[in-house]
């Protein structure tokens, strides 16, 4: 099982983009019944629930694939990771000169 370890955060990049995906497709079939009609057959008015959980769809599925959320994750780990990770990076970029 340990082999499988190092390609958990490939997995979990495949596993936000498909879910974006199916968020996006959702919401195109509920709006404008691409790629299939809406089971109900008929296309939502607007400013009705379910037009109104399609913008949510449309709206959230590309935000979920750039990483909306990286920023929520980054700021539970408090002000003691966030400097953590500061000085990490601070000391890669000084330890790193530009070449040339």
């Amino acid at each position: 099982m340990q082999s499988w370890e190092k390609y958990t955060p490939q997995m979990l990049s495949i596993l936000r983009i498909v879910t974006c995906l199916i968020f996006i497709l959702h919401a195109t079939q509920k709006l404008w019944g691409f790629p299939g009609p809406p089971a109900s057959g008929k296309l939502p008015d607007a400013m009705t629930l379910s037009w109104f959980a399609a913008m949510i769809e449309i709206t959230l599925g590309p935000l979920l694939l750039v990483g909306i959320f990286a920023l929520v994750r980054l700021h539970s780990v408090g002000r003691d990771g966030i400097r953590l990770l500061d000085r990490t990076f601070s000391a890669q970029l000084l330890a790193d000169p530009e070449p040339g």
